[in-house]
């Protein structure tokens, strides 16, 4: 049985650095994950995200929900590959990363995830595109 969406969130938000980045998992579940997290002093350097690292670790977040939500409980996945492209500027106050199932294997899932910046939560903006590659780790 998959995990429900609190299950989910607290698998992700038991990880230390989800707790730093103030993750926000917003939705998981029929092969979509969203994610958000304030634009903190924590991942942020002159006003904008740093884009690499926030971009891709926030892609790759809504792609483990998405994992997560679609997984039997005794199965975990593992990030093999996050490639990300910065769009436009990651400056403002959120961004937000929706990732969606583009293929499935038996031990393979990967994303495409559209990531966007808003400003006092007006109209998020796009800022970053990924691609997120999971493997599902079995139970031996």
């Amino acid at each position: 049985m998959p995990r429900t969406l609190d299950q989910v969130r607290e698998t992700i938000l038991s990880m230390p650095f989800a707790q730093g980045m103030k993750l926000e998992i917003e939705s998981g579940g029929d092969g979509v994950g969203v994610v958000a997290m304030p634009l903190s002093d924590a991942v942020t350097f002159n006003g904008s995200a740093f884009a690499a690292m926030a971009v891709g670790a926030l892609a790759d977040m809504a792609a483990g929900a998405a994992t997560l939500a679609t997984l039997p409980m005794d199965q975990l996945a593992l990030t093999a590959a996050i490639d990300s492209t910065i769009t436009a500027s990651t400056a403002g106050d959120r961004m937000i990363a929706v990732a969606e199932l583009r293929e499935r294997d038996e031990t393979r899932l990967v994303f495409d995830s559209v990531i966007s910046v808003q400003h006092d939560r007006g109209e998020p903006r796009e800022c970053g595109r990924a691609v997120i590659t999971m493997r599902v780790a079995r139970p031996r």
